[in-house]
């Protein structure tokens, strides 16, 4: 993801890959939200180890 992100953020990014613009925006798009779940996940598990370790 930061590989794409920093793609994104090069001054001359359209002169350079412009013809892949929308794949590389559907990549980082779909990147974003493979973190999100994931963030997601290791909240329901970090919930569950505090109810455990308060029993």
């Amino acid at each position: 993801m930061k590989k794409l992100e920093m793609l994104f953020s090069l001054p001359d990014f359209f002169a350079r890959y412009g013809a892949q613009s929308t794949e590389l925006q559907q990549q980082l798009a779909e990147s974003r939200q493979r973190v999100e779940t994931l963030y997601q996940r290791w909240e329901e598990l970090e919930t569950k180890r505090e109810q455990l370790q308060a029993k």
